[in-house]
């Protein structure tokens, strides 16, 4: 989302609500430096992770950034702060795609259900893959990244640009379509699907709360 606002996405609408030029980053991953007098729940030296509101004045991308507890999580240990910092978005992106649209979270994904994801190998299509690995998942994406969203539990990993594509994903294969690619019109005939199927295109849930300084 970063680098859409760079290239000028809802401009319009952010120069209403923030001085630009601006601090840029909607996600990152720190290390708590203070805290509020009313924050219960982190400390001074937590390792943390980071989302912040597009149209927030507040940007990531600096040494040091205000954030309200809503706003950050525990940061894994097995993970970097490098890595970290990608997380919270997509993460974000594919649980509410997954709640709002399909009414599954990652705690409860059915054992029952078949799904395609479009865009698997983008970083929403990634997490999103990795929640639905007990389902079985087919994921589209380009060639080089076949081996890549396997990795991450995809039972199959196709080609978008393969010229059998429609043949190799049939419309009443799946009770789960999901599209992270950006071109809809290229999977028109699988993302209608069967009529007791569930698809959507993804969307963003974005939290807002006060109070710590990662």
């Amino acid at each position: 989302i970063d680098l859409k606002i760079r290239q000028g996405y809802a401009r319009s609408t952010l120069e209403r609500i923030r001085s630009l030029p601006t601090v840029l980053g909607c996600e990152g991953s720190g290390v708590i430096e203070h805290v509020g007098s009313s924050v219960l729940d982190y400390r001074v030296g937590d390792q943390v992770m980071v989302v912040l509101p597009p149209y927030s004045s507040r940007g990531a991308h600096a040494q040091f950034v205000s954030a309200y507890p809503v706003e950050i999580a525990p940061k894994p240990t097995s993970l970097s702060h490098r890595e970290a910092a990608t997380l919270p978005y997509a993460s974000l992106t594919a649980c509410t795609a997954l709640g709002s649209y399909a009414g599954i979270s990652p705690l409860t994904v059915p054992h029952t259900k078949t799904a395609l994801v479009h865009g698997a190998s983008g970083s929403v299509g990634l997490v999103t893959t990795q929640i639905l690995a007990a389902l079985g998942t087919t994921g589209t994406c380009s060639e080089q990244n076949i081996s890549l969203v396997q990795s991450c539990g995809a039972a199959e990993a196709l080609d978008y640009r393969d010229s059998d594509i429609d043949t190799l994903l049939p419309r009443d294969h799946y009770d789960l379509v999901l599209d992270f690619s950006g071109v809809p019109a290229a999977f028109s005939s699988t993302i209608a699907g069967p009529s007791s199927s569930s698809s959507c295109s993804s969307s963003t849930s974005i939290p807002t709360s006060r109070s710590t300084s990662p």
